[in-house]
């Protein structure tokens, strides 16, 4: 049981520099994004315009980076790394269900996980 646990967590701890640099890179986004919008707050916009930009540009600056790499994987064809992006963010296909049970790779699709 000791050298499962010790195995699982020196799985983990390979994840944690990445989480840490994810987490860095949205955090610096955030901060920018904040200062922007106390900059349109200071010269006298309306707060609702101003959280309403705010949302969309952290939106879209958060998400510019994965979705061209998800575009570059559609042209690719890495069914793989699309997959791992609807598991990463809890997105199903347009049937509802994740592409993980396919590993023919010939589009089937598996039945979602049940809790």
């Amino acid at each position: 049981a000791e050298a499962l646990r010790f195995d699982i967590t020196s799985r983990t701890l390979d994840a944690v520099p990445t989480i840490r640099r994810l987490r860095e890179e949205a955090e610096r986004i955030g901060a920018e994004a904040v200062m922007q919008a106390q900059r349109q707050m200071a010269g006298g916009r309306d707060p609702v315009e101003v959280f309403e930009h705010l949302a969309a540009s952290l939106t879209r600056k958060l998400l510019h980076a994965p979705s061209r790499r998800l575009r570059r994987a559609g042209e690719e064809e890495d069914r793989a790394l699309i997959e791992a992006a609807r598991e990463l963010f809890g997105i199903e296909d347009e049937r509802g269900e994740h592409e993980a049970g396919d590993t023919a790779g010939d589009g089937a699709a598996a039945s979602p996980e049940k809790p």
